[in-house]
């Protein structure tokens, strides 16, 4: 006998940055009645028993505990069941996209007249980015040359460019490489996005390497998008991987 087959493709994404707040106000949009679910179970019984028990949330998560039960006494077990906002971040790119991941130039040239991109656009889309300034707390400059690995990313906020922006242009060290004619120039539009450095999931050294050897970077990203006019657009990431 043949067992069913498994035809849909499964994306697993690794995610370098995450706005939870975000991402659970755009899931509770889509699945507004389950968030959590609580399973509760109670046994009676006059002998001693061990009672497996298991239990569920969407199909998808799968729970299990055993209880105790002694003669003539009643125990009720509690499981509660959460979903990672991992995979509340996949089902929203699903919805938004079907997993169908478009170039952010691309997704912008499908709009007639930017002016009617709508308030909250959410779209999925790649890019090739610079990181182009980080800020510290006090919203002061933080050189990006020499920058350590570890530093406290508390209350920073990293920039990054993409496209025919004149900031970019402005960089010298991009300025003499092959990728700044084939990547930035050559582009219509011009994109830029904020990163809230307390919601990265990993160190910047791919970063601030990629600036140092005078390479793009790619970034896949989830996120709202306004237009500032003048064929320029900015990002609002909540998921980036």
């Amino acid at each position: 006998m043949e067992v069913g087959r498994i035809n849909s493709t499964v994306f697993l994404r690794s995610y370098i940055y995450l706005d939870e707040y975000e991402i659970n106000n755009l899931y509770s949009q889509l699945y507004p009645d389950v968030l959590q679910e609580v399973i509760r179970y109670e046994v009676k019984q006059n002998n001693n028993s061990n009672c497996a028990i298991s239990g569920s949330a969407l199909g998808v998560i799968a729970t299990c505990g055993k209880m105790d039960n002694l003669s003539g006494a009643s125990y009720t077990s509690e499981i509660l069941t959460k979903i990672s906002t991992d995979y509340k971040t996949n089902l929203i790119i699903k919805h938004v996209c079907n997993d169908c991941i478009y170039s952010l130039n691309e997704i912008i040239s499908r709009f007639n007249d930017p002016r009617l991109i709508l308030p909250g656009q959410i779209i999925v889309g790649y890019a090739n980015f610079y990181l182009t300034q980080i800020y510290d707390v006090e919203d002061k400059p933080i050189p990006l040359h020499g920058i350590k690995n570890n530093f406290s990313k508390k209350g920073t906020t990293f920039i990054l460019e993409s496209g025919n922006r004149e900031a970019i242009r402005k960089l010298r060290l991009e300025e003499s490489t092959d990728c700044y004619e084939d990547y930035f120039q050559s582009e219509i539009f011009g994109i830029e996005m904020h990163f809230g450095g307390e919601k990265l999931r990993r160190e910047i050294r791919h970063l601030t390497e990629t600036i140092k050897e005078g390479k793009v970077f790619r970034c896949s990203i989830l996120g709202q998008i306004s237009y500032c006019g003048m064929n320029q657009y900015f990002i609002k990431p909540f998921a980036v991987w």
